[in-house]
């Protein structure tokens, strides 16, 4: 018998396996659905008046303080998905150790949400 449930685990590597390993891929994939359809649910920048003309990558001052405009008209018709799409990436991107990628999201939220905070 004993012999006959090591060859049915092999079969199965779950089947038998450490219940903590079961609910570490649980979780994960769980966060990523999340993470996914989060970033799914966001609009395209093309949505809001003069989006198509985001530059992706400024290369001047006059170009940084365009996209800022951009970026603050985004978030004026889209607050609570953006909000909630930069809470997934800053998750992921932190969960994931992407360096950088904490003080780029922080520097991005101070100048989209720079006005709507007292003192900032």
């Amino acid at each position: 018998p004993r012999e006959e449930r090591d060859a049915e685990e092999a079969k199965h590597p779950l089947v038998g396996a450490d219940p903590h390993r079961v609910y570490i891929i649980i979780g994960f994939a769980t966060v990523v659905v999340f993470i996914v359809s989060v970033l799914l649910l966001v609009p395209p920048m093309s949505s809001v008046e003069g989006g198509a003309e985001f530059i992706w990558r400024p290369t001047s001052r006059a170009h940084f303080e365009k996209d800022t405009q951009l970026m603050i008209r985004y978030r004026d018709f889209h607050s609570w998905r953006l909000l909630v799409a930069m809470a997934a990436v800053y998750l992921l991107a932190q969960t994931l150790c992407i360096p950088g990628s904490g003080t780029s999201l922080n520097v991005l939220a101070g100048c989209l949400y720079s006005d709507m905070m007292p003192g900032g």
